[in-house]
């Protein structure tokens, strides 16, 4: 029994360490495989038979030969496999579907109305995904997972949603269940901001793998990324950034605490903080709106509610700094442009505030990730998953 448990561990080893090196070199021959993972060729044609039959591999060609015949390449296989990612920045929720190596395929976002029950944002989510599954011309068949992007508390060690500050009336805590019983495929509930994270690692080209993510959203949230690895904190909550307290004595937040950093410069914090200031130009109902009149109508009042938000934000973001040491903050959907006061205040205060504790200049880096990408990371995360080496006990 021992011998045959430790074959088929070191099978899935194989398989992993196999399906990976195609993953990152493909497409590739079966010489080619045979040198980059050093198996043996039996090793390696039983294990690429298996790959195909459960179409996770195909033929994608033939390499090129001076002479005899042309060897047959191997690559993931595109039209099989397919993840999904939901982010909920509630009202806006967002559906995409990847294939395989992470490239967009679908994607919808629609605006569900507070207090909608849960039935109906899964009813929502459900037509979604399968709206893009009947477009694509698959079937449910050929996902692989799905994962949700939470905004509040989550537990990711019971893989459901525990508390949303910004969405008090509808319960999402079932949703998990739900989704797994209609689709029948791993679902993974984790924090919005981790998941929007993992589609910036890009901006990490220059570094040693490591970024604090900042999401500025309708909340705001961090994602912590050491040596290219995400870390989750013990329930799926690290870098609740959003919800740190700020002022003790200061307003109520959504959450329940007082003077939380959501309250002096949260997107919706800033919008009302600038229509009740007696030298506004006028109402305005959006974030971006605030931004336009800092740029282009070059408003004092919008320019200094930005600078004293901005300034707030900046302080929060260099204590993350000093506590993890790590000197690359990504901020992402920040929706204002890189020459706006407000990001440009948030560079310079988060340089003042660690000059002299890093050991090298932080670098405040703008988001590159689109609206339309904000779900991607849910789909990149349930590949992860898929290609996750497996933990290897040999019982001997």
């Amino acid at each position: 029994m021992k011998t045959a448990n430790n074959s088929r561990i070191v099978k899935k080893a194989n398989s992993y360490l196999l399906l990976s090196t195609i993953r990152q070199y493909e497409p590739l021959t079966i010489e080619e495989m045979i040198h980059k993972t050093r198996l043996s060729r039996p090793t390696v044609l039983n294990l690429l038979s298996d790959l195909r039959e459960r179409n996770i591999i195909e033929k994608s060609g033939f390499r090129e030969a001076s002479s005899g015949r042309q060897p047959t390449l191997y690559s993931l296989n595109l039209k099989s496999n397919f993840a999904v990612g939901v982010d909920f920045e509630f009202p806006p929720i967002r559906v995409t579907i990847a294939n395989i190596k992470g490239d967009t395929v679908f994607s919808r976002l629609w605006y569900q109305e507070y207090g909608d029950s849960e039935d109906l944002v899964v009813s929502k989510i459900e037509d979604a995904i399968l709206e893009g599954l009947s477009k694509l011309q698959i079937n449910e068949s050929h996902l692989i997972g799905i994962a949700l992007g939470m905004p509040g508390i989550v537990n990711i060690k019971k893989n459901t949603a525990v508390r949303m500050p910004r969405m008090p009336s509808t319960k999402l805590f079932n949703i998990d269940q739900k989704l797994e019983f209609r689709f029948g495929v791993p679902i993974f509930v984790r924090n919005d901001a981790h998941l929007l994270a993992i589609t910036d690692k890009e901006n990490m080209t220059k570094t040693d793998g490591s970024m604090l993510y900042i999401a500025y959203r309708t909340g705001i949230g961090m994602a912590v990324i050491e040596n290219g690895t995400l870390s989750e904190g013990n329930y799926g909550n690290s870098g609740y950034i959003g919800h740190t307290t700020i002022d003790v004595s200061g307003e109520k937040c959504s959450c329940g605490q007082n003077g939380c950093l959501e309250m002096f410069c949260s997107k919706r914090a800033i919008v009302n903080r600038y229509n009740n200031h007696p030298s506004a130009l006028k109402q305005i109902k959006s974030f971006s709106e605030l931004a336009a009149l800092s740029n282009e109508k070059k408003d004092p009042t919008a320019i200094q509610v930005l600078q004293e938000a901005g300034t707030s934000f900046a302080i929060a973001i260099a204590n993350a700094v000093k506590l993890f040491d790590i000197p690359v903050v990504v901020i992402g959907d920040l929706d204002c442009g890189e020459e706006n006061v407000f990001f440009k205040t948030i560079r310079d205060v988060v340089a003042e505030n660690t000059a002299v504790h890093s050991i090298v200049p932080v670098r405040v880096v703008y988001g590159k990730s689109d609206e339309c990408d904000y779900a991607l990371g849910g789909c990149m995360f349930v590949i992860e998953q898929f290609f996750k080496a497996p933990k290897l006990t040999l019982k001997i």
